[in-house]
């Protein structure tokens, strides 16, 4: 079965700059394990960290969707280092110290408190879906 007997914690953050209405400055940084568990033979597990600066450009930036939009879809590129390292004795990890990577990404940032709309500074929700090449 998929990913037992193991659980695999994982955590980000990411802290945002804004640029001007279309254009959001993004570092983000990951850390956490990951694998995949199909047999005693069958099977890795590692840890990852990774960070990688982001340019997001947002679609609710009063050309195509307007600025106060309660769902503002947007989309994201840029560029990223990423490390993994073994897990206790497992042999079947690469381990090449670090990796470049280009994040490709897109997402729904959800404006849930009215006043916040068009403050940067207060809490939100977003869902962010990335493509790491």
């Amino acid at each position: 079965m998929l990913f037992e007997p193991y659980v695999y914690g994982h955590a980000g953050l990411a802290v945002n700059r804004y640029l001007n209405s279309s254009f959001d400055l993004s570092l983000q940084g990951e850390h956490g394990t990951y694998g995949f568990w199909e047999s005693p033979t069958v099977n890795f597990m590692a840890k990852k960290t990774d960070v990688a600066m982001l340019l997001k450009y947002k679609l609710n930036n009063g050309y195509f969707i307007k600025e106060d939009a309660v769902i503002a879809p947007f989309l994201a590129a840029g560029m990223g280092f990423a490390s993994f390292a073994a897990e206790q004795d497992q042999t079947r990890t690469r381990v090449d110290d670090w990796d470049a990577f280009i994040p490709l990404g897109g997402g729904l940032r959800f404006n849930v408190l009215p006043h916040c709309i068009s403050d940067d500074r207060c809490p939100l929700v977003m869902v962010q879906f990335k493509v790491k090449f």
